[in-house]
């Protein structure tokens, strides 16, 4: 049990070992902390927060591209945890960030100056899914959130 907060350091320090050579290995990924500012740069803008890139994440951005061509719509930001999706998304010219978005340093380096008009969580892991949808709730209680089930469950 004493080591338990020794252990703790040392596997975050591994993480961020980790994440430099993954990030590197994919000429550098942009991370919320960099970039996550374009969508969200006034209090006025309209955007959707898109957690999860998967297959349901890019189907709701690709309607929510529809509706901003043809009324003007929300315009969305997306963020993923998977770094080639990331980088094979923002290679086709989309908005997608690494980062987790249900963590709030990661929101806070994004730059929200106002809450997102809605929150999409699409993550494939169910526990993910409650997670996120917790923690962004407790920050956005009065913002809209969205969120798939697999199962029945």
């Amino acid at each position: 049990m004493a080591l338990t907060p020794f252990l703790a350091a040392v596997g975050e320090y591994l993480a961020s070992i980790a994440y430099a050579a993954e990030a590197e290995e994919f000429g550098g990924l942009p991370t919320a902390k960099l970039e996550l500012k374009t969508a969200m740069s006034t209090a006025q803008t309209r955007v959707a927060l898109i957690c999860g890139m998967g297959p349901m994440g890019q189907q709701v951005a690709s309607f929510l591209l529809e509706l901003e061509a043809a009324a003007g719509g929300t315009e969305w930001l997306g963020l993923d945890t998977d770094p080639i999706r990331v980088n094979e998304l923002r290679k086709l010219g989309q908005p997608v960030y690494f980062g987790d978005g249900s963590k709030l340093d990661v929101l806070a380096a994004a730059g929200l100056v106002a809450p997102p008009s809605v929150i999409v969580v699409t993550y494939a892991n169910r526990e993910q899914n409650i997670l996120a949808v917790e923690r962004l709730r407790y920050t956005f209680p009065d913002v809209p959130i969205i969120t798939h089930a697999s199962s029945a469950d």
